[in-house]
């Protein structure tokens, strides 16, 4: 896997923000901007947050510049990181490609403990026909997806550890018919930095973030894992289902740690009190660089 040349990870839409003028939201949006191994600057954007209108108020507030970005790549197909994709693409002046797994614009939801669904799917305005009526290109995968050189999606990612488990009351419509909703759709993405190894982003690792890692080191098996950003979906675990989860992180010493969105408050508390040195609490706003120290870590 070639290794791009710097990366830089600005947080568009994640449940805190310390920003006063910023809005937070239960929800996640990534901008990365990329120097890549021809020294071109790239832009790309992971997931596409829960509330529309304040992920777009985060953009323009920001002042971010989207007219040269070439790629959306969807985690997993739940409401809280599809909320924008369509607008978002339009504010490009090139044709974006928009990556997703075949199972992101089913419909899926949540069975609560009384017996209530609540639909958890892609919003309305957001789907596929929308997706390619706005002039984006709809790439739908189970493989890995290079979207340069140096950056590529997971692909489909293999549930192999005993500790990591989906919620039993998630379902998904599959030929008309409701099962149990495994999220297959969701994928991280890798960026290989050079001179420092793999940078993982995730949505919400609904795959088990260990799991993830798995994936990552079959994809590119002579690089170490030198970051994680991104939601760990930890929210509801109790400590002894995270305990050997954060044992696991410790085995690929990442060299930054930056759990947000749904790894939930008990999680990172136990990731920083692992992860000390390693650790960046994210928020809306946050901007993290390849090549710099990231200050302050703790707010």
């Amino acid at each position: 896997m070639d290794a791009v040349k710097g990366l830089k990870i600005t947080t568009l839409a994640d449940n805190l923000t310390f920003h006063g003028s910023l809005l937070g939201q239960w929800g996640l949006s990534f901008l990365l901007e990329i120097r890549g191994t021809d020294d071109r600057r790239h832009t790309v954007l992971f997931d596409t947050g829960a509330v529309k209108d304040a992920l777009l108020f985060n953009v323009d507030r920001m002042r971010i510049n989207l007219s040269n970005l070439e790629a959306i790549i969807i985690s997993h197909g739940h409401r809280d990181h599809t909320a924008a994709t369509v607008e978002l693409a339009r504010r490009s002046r090139r044709r974006v490609k928009v990556i997703a797994h075949p199972h992101t614009f089913k419909k899926r939801f949540a069975v609560s403990k009384d017996g209530k669904k609540r639909f958890t799917n892609v919003p309305k305005g957001e789907g596929e026909k929308d997706i390619e009526e706005s002039g984006a290109e709809l790439i739908v995968t189970r493989e890995p997806c290079e979207i340069i050189s140096g950056v590529a999606t997971t692909g489909e990612i293999a549930r192999l550890t005993r500790f990591e488990k989906t919620s039993e009351r998630w379902f998904i419509l599959l030929g008309g018919q409701a099962q149990r909703d495994h999220l297959l759709d969701d994928q991280a993405l890798i960026v290989n930095v050079r001179g420092q190894g793999v940078w993982v982003l995730s949505g919400c690792a609904h795959s088990g973030i260990i799991n993830t890692l798995r994936r990552v080191e079959r994809l590119a098996p002579s690089l170490p894992i030198h970051a994680i950003v991104g939601g760990l979906h930890l929210v509801s675990k109790q400590q002894r289902e995270i305990e050997p989860v954060v044992s696991a992180l410790k085995s690929y010493e990442p060299k930054l740690v930056s759990p947000c969105h749904c790894t939930g408050f008990r999680a990172t508390n136990m990731i920083w009190d692992d992860f000390e040195e390693e650790f960046v609490l994210n928020f809306a706003g946050r901007t993290i660089v390849s090549q710099k120290l990231t200050r302050p870590k703790v707010i």
